[in-house]
């Protein structure tokens, strides 16, 4: 590890920031331990530089160890527990009107926009307050809405403010953590354009006035004007500027399902293709010292200004720092070592923002890289290639190296894939079982509509028609790398469902470390043992803690009503998809989570289009009265009933509180009820069945056109009884 001390720096701050994520309060203790331990360390190494006889002093590396860690764990507590006495938080589950300035690109749709805000003043009655801390503004209109709004302008927004509302679905990425990730604790949301007022204040930086914005406002404008309207132009701006808000769906998608998303995040491949392109102008200008320094300042300067017009996400920071580093180190002809490279530009995105440590493009990023550094040399240098290539037959040199090519890139995509599989199934439940051949040549149309914009941009200082012509260029790499994707993601293998945990992640990774290390002697021992040590603990853990194949009843929230999954040990149904070909996707994504394989889908609230197009199995439509399967009985007696039967438990659907009745028929374990309006006849009636039934739950299920008296009311009531339950308020239901 001589040669790599910023790994085990990186370690050491990882370790810090994961103790004071998990015991926050200490944070003045960390502090002070920091405080202490790092002033002995200094001591000590001062001493020991000058007196090495004594072995005692010997033992300041220790005391440095714990003051690193202690400095990060005291870095992130304070920031998760410190609110300031003029914090935003204070005045939370109000209404108010809020000044702040706009932070990044705004993203405007139709009639929704939202944007995060550097919150400066609040109106509490009749007073003018000053306020810090950021928030997520969420701004919706029953029109389209005609705002236009800039990064760093200044507005006033009316609305309620509240805390981010977790996740609440098994599987789903916890939004409040991904906001908390960017200093965000607070939501707004406005509705009409009647409660957002511009004033005309821009608060920008030099550097981001006279730099940033021109540029970004440059390529923005060029794209509009070069690329025909499309999902390519959105594309585009997508793989150019990080600007995602224009894509389809349909095509998120397509490259999540066949694991190509990656190309359109701004990351490593982007920033890599740019420093290919500076090095290839700037060769020239290298052969001096003098040279190469002003080579290094003037690429340093180039990617500094590319991050902050894409918006310095992390892989983007994380790419830019690599690159300077790498660029730096060339100019005193150093032996560099990327994994090295690669923890100090990590340490110091984890010194300026702690809580990138569990942000989930950090960690995909990162894993991608590492096991390209690590798993690309040995997968590259097998000899075929070179027998191929040293050949005296005829056209074989030259078939030999365009195998070899190819190879190297199919290496390429296997190291990436290997290092970001586990991360994807511990995460979404599902790994692109395609990803290996749709990111050949995705990933190379891409990479050359990256580098047909170039000179598109350039030419559309000086010369239109030039730039028309590698703006067609791009397009067409662009839509066809987009036809690729949909034709990889139709097929129903494309991502496939897994049972991921972290014993099962770890026995992985220490499994391909075991394949590849298979002809090393020196090593081959230590590896076995780590692997058979993980596998052992992945039986023991499932033969202990794994619980046995139950009847699970799992209920969806889908903010707009419910899903609902029914699985016995042999079988699953699916009731309702909800209604948007979001919700649908949501619930399929729910079947993946459970690995449950529908044997029906069943359609109850849920629009024919809808539940038709998201289905994969059989639909039991709202016209059908009886359904049988070998674990599972439905009846619909009429269209605002039905029944479902397993060996352990009965559900019934309602969909008003009016068709219950005391009889047999409707007593059953569990209630799910759809309810428009909830009077207090409703009520009444309601208990009434309760006391008759004694069901063991009543699961509530609101549409978001009832009143907000009767909602009220039904909160209080399900507030007040301990069987009374509703995904709005507790998120996924899970019952056995």
């Amino acid at each position: 590890m001589q040669a790599y001390p910023s790994v085990r720096l990186l370690f050491l701050s990882i370790a810090g920031i994961l103790l004071g994520e998990a015991f926050p309060a200490y944070a003045k203790i960390y502090l002070c331990a920091a405080a202490g331990l790092g002033a002995l360390s200094f001591f000590l190494a001062v001493f020991d530089l000058f007196f090495k006889r004594y072995v005692f002093l010997k033992s300041w590396p220790a005391s440095y160890i714990f003051s690193v860690i202690f400095s990060f764990a005291a870095l992130i507590s304070f920031q998760e527990t410190r609110v300031s006495h003029n914090s935003i938080l204070h005045y939370l589950n109000d209404e108010h009107w809020i000044k702040g300035k706009i932070l990044g690109k705004p993203n405007i749709s139709e009639n929704h926009a939202y944007w995060d805000m550097e919150v400066r003043e609040i109106i509490v009655e009749i007073d003018t307050l000053p306020v810090s801390g950021k928030v997520r503004v969420w701004q919706s209109s029953p029109r389209k809405l005609d705002i236009a709004l800039q990064d760093g302008e200044f507005v006033w927004a009316f609305g309620k403010l509240k805390l981010p509302e977790p996740t609440q679905n098994k599987g789903e990425i916890d939004f409040a953590k991904y906001l908390a990730s960017k200093g965000i604790y607070a939501e707004l949301k406005s509705y009409g354009e009647g409660n957002l007022q511009q004033i005309n204040e821009v608060d920008l930086s030099i550097f981001e006035q006279f730099l940033v914005k021109p540029t970004y406002d440059f390529i923005d404008h060029s794209i509009e004007k070069l690329i025909p309207f499309g999902d390519e132009k959105s594309f585009i701006k997508a793989i150019l500027l990080g600007d995602k808000s224009g894509l389809s769906d349909e095509i998120k998608l397509a490259f999540q399902r066949t694991g190509t998303f990656h190309v359109l995040a701004i990351s490593g491949l982007h920033v890599g293709l740019f420093v290919l392109v500076l090095g290839a102008f700037s060769q020239r200008f290298k052969q001096s010292r003098s040279g190469k320094w002003v080579v290094f300042l003037i690429s340093t300067f180039v990617l500094l200004l590319y991050a902050a017009v894409t918006g310095a996400a992390p892989p983007v920071k994380r790419a830019v720092l690599m690159a300077i580093v790498f660029l730096g180190t060339t100019l005193y002809e150093k032996k560099t070592y990327a994994l090295n490279t690669l923890a100090f530009a990590d340490f110091l995105i984890l010194l300026i923002s702690p809580k990138d440590l569990f942000s989930l493009s950090f960690l995909l990023s990162n894993a991608a890289v590492i096991s390209i550094i690590l798993l690309y040399p040995k997968l590259i240098s097998l000899a075929i290639f070179d027998n191929i290539e040293s050949s005296k037959y005829w056209l074989l040199p030259q078939i030999g190296g365009i195998v070899k090519n190819i190879w190297q890139a199919i290496a390429l995509t296997i190291s990436a894939s290997l290092g970001v599989s586990p991360i994807l199934g511990l995460t979404f439940g599902s790994v692109p079982l395609l990803g290996l051949l749709a990111n050949l040549p995705v990933t190379f149309l891409v990479s050359l509509a990256v580098y047909a914009m170039l000179p598109a941009l350039f030419f559309n200082l000086c010369c239109a028609e030039f730039a028309a012509l590698y703006a067609l260029c791009a397009w067409f790499f662009i839509r066809v790398s987009i036809q690729i994707s949909n034709w990889f993601s139709q097929f129903s293998f494309a991502a496939i469902s897994i049972n991921a945990s972290w014993l099962s992640a770890l026995s992985f990774y220490l499994f391909i470390g075991f394949l590849f290390n298979l002809y090393n002697q020196k090593s081959r021992a230590k590896w076995t043992i780590f692997l058979l040590i993980s596998l052992n603990f992945i039986l023991f853990g499932k033969l202990f803690f794994e619980k046995n194949k139950e009847e699970k009843l799992i209920i969806n929230d889908l903010r707009k009503g419910v899903s609902v999954l029914c699985k016995t040990q042999t079988e699953s149904i699916v009731i309702d998809v909800g209604m948007s070909d979001y919700d649908a996707t949501r619930t399929l994504k729910q079947v993946q989570v459970f690995h449950a394989l529908p044997s029906a889908f069943l359609q109850f609230a849920s629009s024919d289009r809808i539940i038709t197009e998201a289905a994969t199995a059989p639909i039991f439509s709202r016209k059908e009265h009886q359904l049988r399967l070998k674990t599972i009985g439905v009846f619909r007696p009429n269209k605002n009933v039905m029944k479902v039967m397993t060996k352990t438990q009965q559900v019934l659907f309602v969909k008003k509180v009016g068709v219950l009745k005391p009889e047999p028929f409707y007593r059953v374990s569990t209630l799910i009820l759809h309810l428009r309006k909830f009077s207090d006849a409703d009520e009444v009636r309601l208990r009434e069945w309760v006391n008759f039934a004694k069901p063991e739950r009543v699961v509530f299920s609101t549409s978001p056109f009832m009143r907000k008296s009767e909602r009220q009311k039904l909160h209080k009531l399900i507030f007040a009884e301990a069987r009374y339950f509703s995904p709005q308020i507790n998120g996924q239901l899970v019952f056995d």
